[in-house]
């Protein structure tokens, strides 16, 4: 009986661990962000390049790129 009760906790485990890895996009290289980004329109004072950034990097910060997204923004700050 302890067999088949470890045999079934380990099929469960197994079980929901396939499921995550089954569920992880890999799509983009780890670290890279996809071109599968939303469009965003956040006005900001600035020239249209850095407008244009600015929506980049929001778009890249609200899908969860947040090294990305930093560097974009450093660069609308410059």
């Amino acid at each position: 009986m302890n067999t088949k009760r470890s045999l079934g906790v380990l099929a469960a485990l197994i079980s929901l661990s396939a499921t995550s890895a089954l569920a992880h996009e890999d799509d983009a290289p780890a670290g890279q962000p996809g071109e599968q980004l939303g469009k965003v329109m956040f006005i900001v004072e600035c020239n249209g390049e850095a407008q244009q950034e600015f929506n980049h990097a929001i778009a890249l910060y609200h899908s969860f790129w947040f090294d990305p997204a930093n560097k974009a923004f450093d660069k609308v700050a410059q």
